[in-house]
């Protein structure tokens, strides 16, 4: 019989052979992009928490629809993940996927993140790693325009031409607890 992937992930912590088989079976070096809804909190206070989750849901397909095909999507709690073989593409949904938003809505109503590193990919969709824990803390925190993406993520990227790049102030990067950037995008 073989392990499934809860088998393997409460085993690995003290048999070095199921961690490493965990790894080989559902490991992969990927890029990820979370979105994460600001404001939800004051949405449910304000308008109810039944307006809070249509309203949720309807930003959640949008985001959806703005993703590539190849994209493998979860949704995590207050973030909806995508994860792309492809950093290029990754960075470009991430893009792509906040001009429509904000086009949509007027003002960003979901914070964009970019990470890439190991994943691990559970068969149900969960996602586990330091750059998918990474992403999602950042993606929760950076609330602000444009694409944030970690230094991982950023390391020898070119961004798409009328797209800036900026090192995110220091006191933000100590906040969220890593090193990132912030893509404007000016794309017409």
């Amino acid at each position: 019989m073989t392990d499934s992937f809860d088998e393997l992930a409460a085993r690995a912590t003290t048999d070095p052979a199921a961690a490493s088989l965990l790894l080989a079976r559902f490991g992969r070096e990927a890029s990820v992009v979370s979105a994460h809804i600001g404001g939800w909190a004051e949405l449910a206070g304000s308008r109810g928490p039944a307006f809070a989750l249509g309203f949720a849901r309807q930003v959640w397909e949008r985001l959806q629809a703005a993703l590539t095909p190849d994209c493998a999507v979860a949704d995590q709690g207050d973030d909806l993940l995508g994860v792309f073989d492809s950093r290029d593409k990754a960075v470009l949904a991430a893009l792509d996927g906040h001009s429509h938003l904000t086009a949509l809505f007027g003002s960003p109503v979901v914070s964009l993140a970019v990470g890439a590193g190991l994943v691990l990919e559970a068969p149900d969709g969960r996602l586990y790693g330091a750059e998918v824990a990474r992403v999602r803390t950042l993606s929760a925190v950076w609330g602000g325009t444009g694409v944030a993406v970690t230094e991982a993520a950023h390391a020898g990227l070119t961004p798409p031409h009328g797209v800036g790049s900026h090192r995110a102030p220091h006191a933000l990067e100590a906040l969220v607890g890593t090193r990132f950037h912030i893509l404007q995008d000016h794309r017409e």
